[in-house]
């Protein structure tokens, strides 16, 4: 009987594992080949106020200008909210580059979500996945932002194929 359970047991372990390696297979999509570059430089940014008496909800356009690595220029749209408690607001934007990136020239889109909440800080860019043209094409990676001395640095993580 002892031998009947043990064999059941390693039948058991085994049909799991049938099921679970290809669905690993497939929760796992990505090119284990593609290696995370990291890059930072330094970028300007001019951001100019919308008015909408009708919309609760401030709305800015972003024009930016990359140096470095990434090098180019981008154009956004932002919109912020700014709660009644001290520290505490969120903004969402969309920001569309052009120019090159460590020497491959193309485009991308980064999306950008901030929460602020009672004074911490979280804030998320991301490439938009299948935005990227020309040689940029199949981009991935995320961005953070470093303000040091009122001059706006970046961070860049990101993969080609």
């Amino acid at each position: 009987m002892h031998n009947l359970k043990t064999i059941l047991i390693f039948a058991l372990f085994c049909i799991i594992g049938l099921i679970a390696i290809p669905y690993a297979q497939v929760v796992y999509s990505g090119d284990v080949s593609l290696k995370m570059k990291h890059i930072k430089g330094e970028f300007d940014v001019a951001m100019e106020s919308q008015t909408d008496d009708e919309f609760a909800v401030g709305r800015m356009t972003l024009d930016k200008t990359y140096h470095g690595d990434l090098h180019g220029f981008s154009k956004g749209q932002m919109l912020s909210h700014v709660t009644n408690v001290k520290g505490s607001a969120g903004y969402v934007a969309m920001e569309s580059f052009n120019g090159s990136l460590d020497g491959k020239k193309g485009g991308f889109v980064l999306m950008h979500q901030g929460i602020m909440d009672k004074g911490a800080q979280s804030l998320e860019i991301s490439v938009i996945p299948d935005s990227g043209s020309d040689e940029l094409t199949g981009i991935s990676g995320k961005m953070s932002i470093e303000i040091v001395d009122g001059k706006h640095f970046y961070l860049f993580d990101y993969t080609l194929p």
